[in-house]
């Protein structure tokens, strides 16, 4: 999987889940999320520590983190009101676009579902 191991790919969810519901904080601040910073690389860097940082190797307790980091992310979004989902804070993304909470939520739900066909593709080959 472009040498990353299922493994991988759960610390690259689990710590994406952490991080976007901070930027969703940051959002509403009118802050910047700093995650911001590493685009320039694709995410490189970010990518690494969140795969050092959830290291474990086991199943149980990596499923488990993820679904903990999934709850709460969910807790967070599920106390914002409409307004703060969608409120442009006059931030922009690197795209040019504004960041808004709402947008970084469906970027994490794609980054789920990519993966998702990844590790089923990964499934079928061995």
């Amino acid at each position: 999987m472009n040498g990353w191991t299922p493994r991988d790919v759960v610390a690259h969810l689990i710590g994406w889940s952490r991080a976007l519901a901070q930027a969703g904080v940051s959002i509403i601040a009118g802050e910047l999320p700093t995650y911001y910073a590493d685009a320039p690389n694709d995410y490189r860097n970010i990518n690494a520590v969140f795969v050092m940082h959830y290291a474990s190797t086991s199943r149980e307790d990596l499923l488990g983190e993820l679904a903990s980091a999934i709850d709460d992310l969910a807790a967070f979004v599920v106390g914002l009101s409409k307004a703060q989902l969608t409120e442009d804070h006059r931030l922009m993304h690197y795209s040019g676009e504004p960041a808004t909470v709402q947008k970084i939520i469906r970027s994490l739900t794609g980054e789920f579902a990519h993966h998702r066909g990844e590790i089923g593709a990964w499934l079928e080959s061995t």
